[in-house]
């Protein structure tokens, strides 16, 4: 059985690669063509986010009943969770990302499911440490697996901060991060997404993976108007299974994406909290055998009272964050 909600998301994820394939054919190129029918989600690892980003998005909707479309800025996430977002909710969701080419794929693929969709979308290339919106514009901000790419020193720190400046006094703030037993700033060479800063020509910087002391000050600590709801860890089942499935070359996980709900059901598990304990395997430089969690926080922008001073955010009910 289904835990994540990985059949609601992959069969959105493959009607848009269909919808993709009959409106464009090959424009977008065989090997991506293709590759968007055959592993619609490209991990196993990303059902969890997707189904609690979901919850905690549709419950502060439910909760808040605009009389108007909500306002909710994507900042980097994978683009099919906010044309799900778009496609069942009345909302208006911002989709940023660092790259336009990104931005104008998803764009086209975006025209395939529009006249059925409840909500609209607008696209805007940005920097996550510098966004290029006022202060207290959206209802909701959400980033899925980002700050932990976002170059510098304080590139994480930073995006959070610009995330939270957006936001709405009352707002929802959803965002994740991989997570292990021991913070270590990877290297991948190659990686297209490096911007070119400082040094030049040394290994090419691919993601942070967090631990509790790292996530409390490259994160939490930037974070003093959010109050948290709920902190989620995911956690992953090491074996047979999962080591035959990381030693297959990246075509081949391609053309086998349909298993990725399967895999998302027998490996992934959720965690109350922050766990001290995350089964975990990395280290310097990544590799497709790394072994590491996720870990979801969602938390409210504080109120400004006419005093000056904070009201506590109210409590967003437990069922957001159900099984």
């Amino acid at each position: 059985m289904f835990r994540f909600g990985e059949s609601e998301f992959y069969l959105f994820g493959l009607k848009v690669g269909l919808l993709n394939l009959l409106r464009n054919g090959f424009s977008f190129g065989f090997k991506k063509t293709v590759g968007k029918v055959s592993q619609p989600i490209n991990s196993y690892t990303r059902f969890p986010e997707y189904y609690y980003f979901r919850l905690a998005i549709r419950d502060y909707i439910a909760e808040h009943l605009p009389t108007g479309r909500m306002r909710i800025l994507d900042v980097g996430s994978p683009k099919l969770f906010g044309l799900y977002l778009a496609s069942n909710y009345k909302v208006e969701v911002h989709l940023t990302d660092f790259s336009h080419s990104s931005m104008e794929e998803y764009s086209r693929l975006w025209h395939g499911v529009r006249d059925r969709a409840k909500g609209a979308i607008a696209f805007c290339a940005q920097d996550a440490r510098c966004l290029a919106h006022r202060e207290e514009t959206f209802d909701i901000v959400y980033s899925m697996s980002v700050m932990e790419h976002v170059e510098g020193p304080c590139g994480d720190s930073h995006g959070v901060r610009e995330m939270i400046r957006v936001l709405k006094p009352g707002g929802l703030l959803v965002l994740s991060v991989p997570f292990g037993c021991t913070y270590v700033e990877q290297d991948r060479l190659g990686f297209s997404y490096r911007q070119k800063i400082g040094r030049g020509t040394e290994g090419l910087f691919f993601q942070r993976i967090y631990d509790k002391n790292r996530f409390q000050k490259r994160i939490l600590d930037c974070a003093a108007e959010i109050r948290a709801q709920r902190v989620l860890t995911i956690t992953r089942k090491r074996g047979l299974v999962l080591k035959a499935y990381q030693g297959l070359n990246e075509n081949l996980r391609g053309a086998l994406g349909f298993v990725n709900p399967w895999l998302s059901t027998w490996m992934n598990k959720c965690q109350e909290g922050m766990s001290d304990k995350v089964e975990s395997s990395y280290g310097g430089l990544h590799s497709m055998a790394d072994v590491y969690g996720d870990l979801i926080f969602c938390g409210m922008k504080e109120k400004k009272l006419a005093n000056g001073t904070e009201s506590s955010a109210p409590t967003v009910r437990g069922s957001q964050f159900g099984a």
